[in-house]
Protein backbone atom coordinates (compact mmCIF):
# COMPACT_ATOMS: atom_id res chain seq x y z
CA UNK A 1 0.00 0.00 0.00
CA UNK A 2 1.50 3.44 -0.95
CA UNK A 3 0.79 6.64 1.08
CA UNK A 4 2.42 10.36 0.78
CA UNK A 5 4.50 11.57 3.79
CA UNK A 6 4.90 15.72 3.77
CA UNK A 7 6.96 17.59 6.03
CA UNK A 8 4.88 20.86 7.33
CA UNK A 9 7.87 22.35 9.40
CA UNK A 10 8.78 22.51 12.97
CA UNK A 11 7.67 24.45 16.16
CA UNK A 12 8.14 24.60 19.37
CA UNK A 13 7.39 21.61 21.81
CA UNK A 14 4.78 22.84 24.18
CA UNK A 15 7.10 21.73 27.11
CA UNK A 16 9.41 23.73 26.30
CA UNK A 17 12.21 21.31 26.06
CA UNK A 18 12.17 19.95 22.65
CA UNK A 19 11.70 20.89 18.96
CA UNK A 20 8.84 18.95 17.24
CA UNK A 21 8.74 18.73 13.35
CA UNK A 22 5.92 18.16 11.73
CA UNK A 23 4.77 15.47 9.36
CA UNK A 24 1.43 14.21 7.59
CA UNK A 25 0.79 11.28 6.19
CA UNK A 26 -1.55 10.79 3.31
CA UNK A 27 -3.87 8.74 0.70
CA UNK A 28 -1.72 8.47 -2.21
CA UNK A 29 -2.64 9.76 -4.79
CA UNK A 30 -5.71 11.46 -3.61
CA UNK A 31 -4.34 13.52 -0.21
CA UNK A 32 -6.88 12.81 2.37
CA UNK A 33 -5.36 13.53 5.35
CA UNK A 34 -4.43 10.18 7.31
CA UNK A 35 -2.28 10.81 10.62
CA UNK A 36 0.02 13.57 11.92
CA UNK A 37 3.51 12.38 12.85
CA UNK A 38 5.46 14.44 15.28
CA UNK A 39 9.27 13.97 15.37
CA UNK A 40 10.26 15.43 18.79
CA UNK A 41 14.45 16.67 19.09
CA UNK A 42 15.21 17.08 22.65
CA UNK A 43 16.54 20.59 23.28
CA UNK A 44 19.79 18.51 24.88
CA UNK A 45 20.35 16.97 21.59
CA UNK A 46 19.81 20.04 19.85
CA UNK A 47 22.30 22.13 22.01
CA UNK A 48 24.93 19.08 21.66
CA UNK A 49 25.38 19.55 18.53
CA UNK A 50 25.13 23.54 18.23
CA UNK A 51 28.42 23.34 20.38
CA UNK A 52 30.37 21.45 17.56
CA UNK A 53 31.27 25.17 16.50
CA UNK A 54 30.61 23.85 12.77
CA UNK A 55 29.39 26.46 10.29
CA UNK A 56 26.97 24.49 8.26
CA UNK A 57 25.92 22.91 11.53
CA UNK A 58 22.68 23.62 11.13
CA UNK A 59 21.91 22.45 7.60
CA UNK A 60 24.01 19.60 8.46
CA UNK A 61 21.48 18.78 11.59
CA UNK A 62 18.65 19.04 9.52
CA UNK A 63 19.85 16.80 7.04
CA UNK A 64 21.07 14.40 9.62
CA UNK A 65 17.24 14.75 11.29
CA UNK A 66 15.53 14.63 8.45
CA UNK A 67 17.44 11.18 6.96
CA UNK A 68 16.96 9.56 10.54
CA UNK A 69 12.93 10.46 10.49
CA UNK A 70 12.39 9.23 7.02
CA UNK A 71 14.15 6.14 7.29
CA UNK A 72 12.39 5.25 10.98
CA UNK A 73 8.97 6.22 9.06
CA UNK A 74 10.00 3.50 6.64
CA UNK A 75 11.02 0.96 8.98
CA UNK A 76 7.52 1.60 10.68
CA UNK A 77 5.63 0.16 7.54
CA UNK A 78 2.09 -0.55 7.85
CA UNK A 79 2.14 -0.18 11.48
CA UNK A 80 1.70 3.72 10.90
CA UNK A 81 -2.04 2.78 9.60
CA UNK A 82 -3.25 1.05 13.02
CA UNK A 83 -4.41 4.47 14.47
CA UNK A 84 -5.56 7.93 13.78
CA UNK A 85 -3.93 9.31 16.90
CA UNK A 86 -0.41 11.64 16.50
CA UNK A 87 2.56 9.40 16.30
CA UNK A 88 5.03 10.69 18.12
CA UNK A 89 8.51 10.03 17.48
CA UNK A 90 11.78 10.80 20.20
CA UNK A 91 15.06 11.65 19.49
CA UNK A 92 17.16 12.31 22.12
CA UNK A 93 20.28 12.02 23.55
CA UNK A 94 20.80 7.98 22.44
CA UNK A 95 20.34 9.21 19.46
CA UNK A 96 23.36 11.44 19.25
CA UNK A 97 26.07 8.70 17.78
CA UNK A 98 24.15 8.06 14.61
CA UNK A 99 22.82 11.83 14.55
CA UNK A 100 26.50 12.39 14.37
CA UNK A 101 27.43 9.93 11.89
CA UNK A 102 24.53 11.01 9.69
CA UNK A 103 25.64 14.87 10.07
CA UNK A 104 29.53 13.86 9.22
CA UNK A 105 28.45 11.79 5.93
CA UNK A 106 29.65 13.74 3.22
CA UNK A 107 28.10 11.22 0.13
CA UNK A 108 25.23 11.33 -1.66
CA UNK A 109 23.05 8.29 -2.50
CA UNK A 110 21.51 9.07 -6.42
CA UNK A 111 19.39 6.43 -7.85
CA UNK A 112 20.70 7.25 -10.90
CA UNK A 113 24.33 6.38 -10.51
CA UNK A 114 25.51 2.71 -11.44
CA UNK A 115 28.72 0.67 -10.79
CA UNK A 116 30.08 -1.26 -13.66
CA UNK A 117 33.24 -3.10 -12.01
CA UNK A 118 35.18 -0.53 -11.25
CA UNK A 119 33.98 2.45 -13.08
CA UNK A 120 30.90 5.03 -12.07
CA UNK A 121 28.17 6.27 -14.98
CA UNK A 122 25.44 8.69 -14.31
CA UNK A 123 22.17 6.63 -16.13
CA UNK A 124 20.60 9.86 -16.15
CA UNK A 125 22.91 10.93 -19.14
CA UNK A 126 21.24 12.76 -22.17
CA UNK A 127 22.07 14.92 -25.03
CA UNK A 128 20.90 18.85 -24.27
CA UNK A 129 18.48 19.57 -26.92
CA UNK A 130 19.73 21.62 -30.22
CA UNK A 131 23.52 19.78 -29.44
CA UNK A 132 25.06 20.97 -32.73
CA UNK A 133 28.62 19.17 -31.23
CA UNK A 134 27.90 15.73 -30.38
CA UNK A 135 31.59 15.20 -30.00
CA UNK A 136 31.18 17.48 -26.92
CA UNK A 137 29.28 15.31 -24.88
CA UNK A 138 29.89 12.27 -23.01
CA UNK A 139 26.82 10.02 -23.95
CA UNK A 140 28.39 7.37 -21.89
CA UNK A 141 27.91 9.47 -19.03
CA UNK A 142 31.09 8.36 -17.05
CA UNK A 143 31.50 10.15 -13.66
CA UNK A 144 32.98 10.00 -10.22
CA UNK A 145 31.61 10.57 -6.53
CA UNK A 146 33.66 13.46 -6.66
CA UNK A 147 31.88 14.83 -9.18
CA UNK A 148 28.41 13.69 -8.47
CA UNK A 149 28.50 15.26 -4.88
CA UNK A 150 30.79 18.20 -5.34
CA UNK A 151 29.44 19.65 -9.09
CA UNK A 152 25.55 17.56 -9.47
CA UNK A 153 23.07 20.11 -8.01
CA UNK A 154 19.96 16.98 -7.76
CA UNK A 155 19.75 16.69 -3.98
CA UNK A 156 19.97 13.34 -1.96
CA UNK A 157 17.91 10.38 -3.65
CA UNK A 158 16.92 9.47 -0.01
CA UNK A 159 14.91 12.52 0.94
CA UNK A 160 14.14 14.19 -2.97
CA UNK A 161 10.35 14.75 -3.36
CA UNK A 162 8.89 11.69 -5.58
CA UNK A 163 7.98 14.23 -7.67
CA UNK A 164 11.06 15.31 -8.75
CA UNK A 165 11.00 12.85 -11.97
CA UNK A 166 12.67 12.81 -15.56
CA UNK A 167 15.91 13.92 -14.86
CA UNK A 168 18.55 14.61 -17.88
CA UNK A 169 22.17 14.80 -17.26
CA UNK A 170 24.00 16.49 -19.37
CA UNK A 171 27.56 15.76 -19.63
CA UNK A 172 30.22 17.90 -21.46
CA UNK A 173 33.57 15.84 -22.45
CA UNK A 174 36.15 17.41 -20.22
CA UNK A 175 38.06 15.72 -17.39
CA UNK A 176 37.28 15.15 -15.01
CA UNK A 177 34.02 14.55 -15.66
CA UNK A 178 31.32 17.57 -14.93
CA UNK A 179 27.92 16.79 -14.36
CA UNK A 180 24.83 19.34 -15.43
CA UNK A 181 21.64 18.78 -14.01
CA UNK A 182 19.59 19.34 -16.99
CA UNK A 183 15.77 18.98 -17.97
CA UNK A 184 13.58 17.70 -15.50
CA UNK A 185 9.35 17.11 -14.56
CA UNK A 186 7.61 17.61 -11.91
CA UNK A 187 4.65 15.08 -11.44
CA UNK A 188 2.79 17.76 -9.41
CA UNK A 189 3.60 20.78 -12.21
CA UNK A 190 5.75 22.57 -10.48
CA UNK A 191 7.94 23.11 -13.45
CA UNK A 192 9.33 26.10 -12.47
CA UNK A 193 10.44 25.48 -8.89
CA UNK A 194 11.98 22.55 -10.32
CA UNK A 195 14.00 23.61 -12.76
CA UNK A 196 14.81 27.11 -11.00
CA UNK A 197 15.63 25.62 -7.17
CA UNK A 198 15.92 22.48 -7.54
CA UNK A 199 18.09 22.46 -4.23
CA UNK A 200 14.94 22.96 -2.11
CA UNK A 201 12.73 19.92 -3.27
CA UNK A 202 13.77 18.23 -0.06
CA UNK A 203 11.99 18.39 3.55
CA UNK A 204 11.86 22.08 4.87
CA UNK A 205 12.55 23.10 1.13
CA UNK A 206 9.81 23.42 -1.56
CA UNK A 207 5.99 23.60 0.73
CA UNK A 208 4.97 21.08 -2.10
CA UNK A 209 7.78 18.62 -1.74
CA UNK A 210 6.42 14.78 -0.38
CA UNK A 211 7.74 11.36 -0.54
CA UNK A 212 5.19 8.39 -1.50
CA UNK A 213 5.93 5.21 0.64
CA UNK A 214 5.38 1.86 0.08
CA UNK A 215 4.31 0.49 3.02
CA UNK A 216 5.11 -3.02 2.48
CA UNK A 217 2.06 -4.81 2.77
CA UNK A 218 1.80 -8.18 0.68
CA UNK A 219 -1.03 -8.16 -1.90
CA UNK A 220 -0.58 -11.74 -3.86
CA UNK A 221 -2.09 -14.85 -2.02
CA UNK A 222 -2.86 -18.03 -3.86
CA UNK A 223 -6.34 -18.30 -4.96
CA UNK A 224 -8.49 -20.88 -3.52
CA UNK A 225 -11.19 -22.75 -5.68
CA UNK A 226 -14.55 -20.60 -5.25
CA UNK A 227 -16.52 -23.73 -3.18
CA UNK A 228 -13.73 -23.43 -0.54
CA UNK A 229 -14.57 -20.46 1.75
CA UNK A 230 -18.57 -22.37 1.97
CA UNK A 231 -16.48 -25.68 3.12
CA UNK A 232 -14.75 -23.81 5.49
CA UNK A 233 -17.57 -22.48 7.09
CA UNK A 234 -19.38 -25.29 7.19
CA UNK A 235 -16.66 -27.47 8.94
CA UNK A 236 -15.96 -25.16 11.09
CA UNK A 237 -19.29 -25.03 11.85
CA UNK A 238 -19.43 -28.79 12.23
CA UNK A 239 -16.31 -28.73 14.47
CA UNK A 240 -17.56 -26.11 16.90
CA UNK A 241 -20.51 -28.64 17.68
CA UNK A 242 -18.53 -31.65 18.26
CA UNK A 243 -16.16 -29.44 20.83
CA UNK A 244 -18.74 -27.73 22.49
CA UNK A 245 -22.28 -29.40 22.26
CA UNK A 246 -24.45 -26.47 21.88
CA UNK A 247 -25.42 -27.19 17.77
CA UNK A 248 -23.80 -26.29 14.63
CA UNK A 249 -22.38 -22.31 14.89
CA UNK A 250 -24.07 -22.11 11.57
CA UNK A 251 -28.58 -24.07 11.03
CA UNK A 252 -28.22 -23.54 7.57
CA UNK A 253 -26.02 -21.92 5.29
CA UNK A 254 -29.10 -20.99 2.91
CA UNK A 255 -28.61 -20.19 -1.00
CA UNK A 256 -28.79 -16.70 -2.23
CA UNK A 257 -26.14 -14.66 -0.24
CA UNK A 258 -23.10 -17.58 0.38
CA UNK A 259 -23.87 -18.71 -3.43
CA UNK A 260 -22.66 -15.44 -4.46
CA UNK A 261 -19.19 -15.77 -2.58
CA UNK A 262 -18.33 -18.06 -5.30
CA UNK A 263 -19.30 -15.88 -8.26
CA UNK A 264 -16.42 -13.43 -9.71
CA UNK A 265 -16.51 -9.90 -8.85
CA UNK A 266 -15.59 -6.98 -11.37
CA UNK A 267 -16.27 -3.55 -10.56
CA UNK A 268 -16.63 -2.35 -7.00
CA UNK A 269 -19.83 -2.39 -6.08
CA UNK A 270 -19.77 -5.95 -6.68
CA UNK A 271 -16.70 -6.19 -4.44
CA UNK A 272 -18.72 -4.21 -2.10
CA UNK A 273 -21.45 -6.66 -2.32
CA UNK A 274 -19.41 -9.88 -1.96
CA UNK A 275 -18.25 -8.12 1.03
CA UNK A 276 -21.64 -7.81 2.56
CA UNK A 277 -22.49 -11.08 1.67
CA UNK A 278 -19.89 -12.81 4.12
CA UNK A 279 -20.27 -10.16 6.61
CA UNK A 280 -23.97 -11.20 6.82
CA UNK A 281 -22.86 -14.92 6.82
CA UNK A 282 -20.60 -14.20 10.13
CA UNK A 283 -23.33 -11.99 11.84
CA UNK A 284 -25.42 -15.40 10.98
CA UNK A 285 -22.58 -17.35 13.61
CA UNK A 286 -24.54 -18.59 16.69
CA UNK A 287 -22.56 -18.91 19.91
CA UNK A 288 -24.67 -20.17 22.85
CA UNK A 289 -24.75 -18.08 25.93
CA UNK A 290 -23.66 -21.14 28.30
CA UNK A 291 -20.59 -20.68 26.83
CA UNK A 292 -19.87 -17.16 28.00
CA UNK A 293 -18.86 -16.03 31.41
CA UNK A 294 -21.71 -13.41 31.03
CA UNK A 295 -23.39 -13.50 28.14
CA UNK A 296 -25.46 -9.84 28.89
CA UNK A 297 -21.89 -8.62 28.53
CA UNK A 298 -21.56 -9.21 24.93
CA UNK A 299 -24.43 -8.90 22.92
CA UNK A 300 -25.11 -11.39 20.05
CA UNK A 301 -24.11 -9.28 17.13
CA UNK A 302 -20.68 -8.99 18.57
CA UNK A 303 -19.62 -12.77 16.82
CA UNK A 304 -15.63 -12.32 17.15
CA UNK A 305 -15.78 -10.68 20.88
CA UNK A 306 -18.48 -14.15 21.56
CA UNK A 307 -15.95 -16.47 19.89
CA UNK A 308 -12.76 -14.77 21.92
CA UNK A 309 -14.45 -15.29 24.91
CA UNK A 310 -15.24 -19.05 24.20
CA UNK A 311 -11.79 -19.60 22.87
CA UNK A 312 -10.51 -17.66 26.60
CA UNK A 313 -13.32 -20.03 28.46
CA UNK A 314 -12.78 -23.44 27.20
CA UNK A 315 -9.40 -23.79 24.99
CA UNK A 316 -5.93 -23.62 26.44
CA UNK A 317 -3.91 -20.78 25.95
CA UNK A 318 -2.01 -21.05 22.94
CA UNK A 319 -5.51 -21.83 21.20
CA UNK A 320 -7.06 -19.01 22.41
CA UNK A 321 -4.08 -16.45 20.97
CA UNK A 322 -4.80 -18.35 17.81
CA UNK A 323 -8.72 -17.83 17.83
CA UNK A 324 -8.03 -14.51 18.70
CA UNK A 325 -5.75 -14.08 16.34
CA UNK A 326 -8.00 -14.99 13.84
CA UNK A 327 -10.90 -13.52 14.84
CA UNK A 328 -9.32 -10.08 15.05
CA UNK A 329 -8.22 -10.34 11.33
CA UNK A 330 -11.47 -11.83 10.16
CA UNK A 331 -13.19 -8.81 12.20
CA UNK A 332 -11.28 -6.45 9.50
CA UNK A 333 -13.35 -7.97 6.70
CA UNK A 334 -16.31 -6.85 8.01
CA UNK A 335 -14.79 -3.44 9.40
CA UNK A 336 -13.74 -2.75 5.57
CA UNK A 337 -17.51 -3.58 4.51
CA UNK A 338 -18.61 -0.82 6.91
CA UNK A 339 -15.72 1.59 5.94
CA UNK A 340 -16.68 1.37 2.07
CA UNK A 341 -20.47 2.32 3.35
CA UNK A 342 -18.81 5.55 3.91
CA UNK A 343 -16.54 5.76 0.84
CA UNK A 344 -13.71 3.52 -0.97
CA UNK A 345 -10.99 6.12 0.24
CA UNK A 346 -12.22 6.42 4.01
CA UNK A 347 -10.01 6.04 6.48
CA UNK A 348 -11.58 2.94 7.77
CA UNK A 349 -11.71 1.49 4.53
CA UNK A 350 -7.78 1.82 3.79
CA UNK A 351 -6.68 0.87 7.48
CA UNK A 352 -9.01 -2.78 7.04
CA UNK A 353 -7.33 -3.00 4.04
CA UNK A 354 -3.73 -2.49 5.18
CA UNK A 355 -4.74 -4.91 8.64
CA UNK A 356 -5.47 -7.45 5.74
CA UNK A 357 -2.67 -6.66 3.39
CA UNK A 358 -4.56 -5.67 0.56
CA UNK A 359 -3.16 -3.07 -1.70
CA UNK A 360 -6.05 -0.18 -1.89
CA UNK A 361 -7.27 1.41 -3.52
CA UNK A 362 -7.71 -1.41 -5.65
CA UNK A 363 -6.96 -1.37 -9.27
CA UNK A 364 -8.22 -5.23 -10.13
CA UNK A 365 -11.34 -5.68 -8.34
CA UNK A 366 -11.81 -9.67 -9.31
CA UNK A 367 -7.55 -9.91 -7.64
CA UNK A 368 -9.08 -7.74 -4.56
CA UNK A 369 -12.19 -10.49 -3.98
CA UNK A 370 -10.11 -13.19 -4.10
CA UNK A 371 -7.59 -11.91 -1.68
CA UNK A 372 -10.32 -11.12 0.67
CA UNK A 373 -11.70 -14.64 0.12
CA UNK A 374 -8.20 -16.03 0.90
CA UNK A 375 -7.63 -14.31 4.25
CA UNK A 376 -11.18 -15.29 5.31
CA UNK A 377 -10.61 -18.82 4.27
CA UNK A 378 -7.34 -18.80 5.89
CA UNK A 379 -8.61 -17.51 8.89
CA UNK A 380 -11.74 -19.98 9.30
CA UNK A 381 -9.09 -22.64 8.71
CA UNK A 382 -6.76 -21.47 11.48
CA UNK A 383 -10.19 -21.32 14.27
CA UNK A 384 -11.08 -24.66 13.16
CA UNK A 385 -7.83 -26.12 13.46
CA UNK A 386 -7.35 -24.07 17.08
CA UNK A 387 -10.86 -25.27 18.47
CA UNK A 388 -10.39 -28.95 17.12
CA UNK A 389 -7.89 -30.25 19.71
CA UNK A 390 -8.40 -33.45 21.70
Amino acid sequence: MQVQLRYEGMEGHPRADAWLHRFLLAAWPDGEWMRTILLSVSRPLAVTWNSRGRGDRDARFHRAIMLLAIDEIHRLGSSLLESENPLELRFGMDTHTALVEAANETGKDCEYQERRRRDLFCRAVHPPEGLTDPTSHDATGRTSRLACETICTLPDSRFLCSGFMHVAMFMPVRWPPYPQLGPRVCDAGHDDLIMNEEAKCIPGGHSCWHRVLDLGVATTRPIEPPLALLEAIDFLSVVWNEKFKTGRLMQSLGTAPPGSLMLPCSSRDEFKSRLSDLSDIFKMFAIDDSLLSDPKAIKKDQTWNRIKEVAKNHLPAAEADRVEAAADRLRWIVAMRTGLQHGAISQDTRKAAAAIGLQWPATDWSAAWDHVRGVALEDLRELRQAIDIP
